[in-house]
């Protein structure tokens, strides 16, 4: 379809996408239908009357927003936003000071700094390769960025400097699987050691110095940490393709020990832990961050996300197009809502909750959807 395409009265236009028609006014005045699946690769720039539907579709090279009003209790006003055409969102971390999140995008090489109010992109970082996993420091000045070919990059975010760390210099290490900061200046790194098992290094920014942690200890298959709000604990998710997934908890203060015991449990979902650090939740499970005893079960599962305040547990099904809100402690459903930011039944990379749960911020396949809850959504 020509960019420079005119329809002349009312007009439904079929495009080569599932569900997706778009019709046009004598006023100029446009109005879209199922835009969750829209392809925008043959999409140049249309906007709605905002009257009739609210639904608006900006589409650059650069990026593209999509945004729908409030509909009621069961459709939450929520906006995606693609990055450079098709290039993939990765991983996302939110700066609730600010307003930012921070996407990493594989196939552009950059991460991308979205304001939540505008959907706009505000700023682009490039760096010499894939970036997969981004972490923010306490203090939200630094942005650190797991890089292919085991390299990590470190944002200055008030002064936007990129410094890239070489870290194949670590013992066999062959990739970064993930990182986290646990002093200033400090991360602690999964590093692929293989094809099917990884460790833990301490990495210090300003010597480049990484030491390895727990001796010779090692995982199978690559591993996510899990920040603890506590800040007293060490919880590390693995995923192996052919094993079954576990998460270890170990005390911060026994880093260095190699004969310090880890807690593990195995896990079907990847967790989350609640803002006082309490609790870990995982698919339909509930365990005390203590010892990781079993605390209950919920209702549904799938990929949880905390609200910043604890109030509210989500529970994001991509596929099944729907969000399901639990009391964290009694595990009650208190409402569903659907959600519809996936153009794929596809389930998301990742996700987080922003300003007390009021804005929802996830990562599905190539885009970056939030939401905004309605005003009558259950307590």
């Amino acid at each position: 379809v020509p960019t420079n395409l005119q329809l002349i009265g009312p007009l439904w236009q079929p495009l080569n996408v599932r569900n997706h028609v778009i019709l046009q006014y004598p006023d100029s005045t446009w109005l879209v239908y199922g835009c969750e699946t829209v392809d925008h690769s043959v999409v140049s720039a249309l906007e709605t009357n905002t009257e009739s539907f609210g639904l608006v579709l900006r589409y650059g090279h650069s990026g593209a927003s999509l945004s729908s009003p409030l509909l009621g209790p069961e459709h939450p006003r929520r906006t995606i936003t693609w990055f450079g055409g098709w290039g993939d969102g990765h991983d996302v971390e939110v700066d609730p000071i600010f307003g930012y999140a921070y996407v990493s995008v594989p196939r552009d090489g950059t991460v991308v700094v979205v304001d939540l109010v505008t959907s706009g992109i505000v700023h682009t970082y490039q760096l010499p390769d894939q970036p997969y996993e981004v972490e923010l420091s306490d203090d939200y000045r630094t942005l650190y960025v797991t890089i292919r070919g085991a390299r990590l990059g470190v944002i200055d975010l008030t002064t936007d400097a990129v410094v890239v760390h070489d870290l194949s210099g670590l013992p066999d290490t062959t990739g970064i699987a993930d990182v986290i900061e646990t002093a200033p200046g400090v991360v602690l790194l999964s590093a692929s050691v293989s094809s099917n098992w990884s460790r833990l290094f301490e990495y210090n920014t300003a010597t480049w110095i990484g030491t390895p942690v727990g001796g010779d200890l090692t995982f199978y298959a690559a591993g996510a940490f899990l920040e603890d709000p506590l800040g007293t604990s060490l919880f590390y998710y693995s995923t192996g393709l052919y094993s079954t997934n576990r998460l270890y908890k170990l005390d911060l203060a026994d880093l260095g020990d190699s004969e310090a015991p880890w807690v593990e449990i195995n896990t079907s979902y990847r967790p989350v832990i609640s803002p006082d650090g309490q609790y870990l939740y995982v698919g339909t499970h509930m365990y005390r961050s203590s010892d990781l005893g079993w605390g209950g079960s919920m209702p549904v599962g799938n990929m949880p996300i905390m609200s910043d305040d604890g109030s509210k547990l989500y529970m994001y099904q991509a596929a099944g197009g729907n969000i399901h809100v639990l009391d964290p402690i009694t595990r009650e459903l208190r409402g569903t809502y659907t959600h519809r930011c996936d153009y794929r039944s596809t389930m998301p990379e990742t996700g987080a909750a922003f300003l007390n749960g009021t804005l929802l911020v996830v990562v599905v396949g190539h885009n970056l959807c939030t939401m905004v809850w309605p005003a009558m959504a259950p307590n």
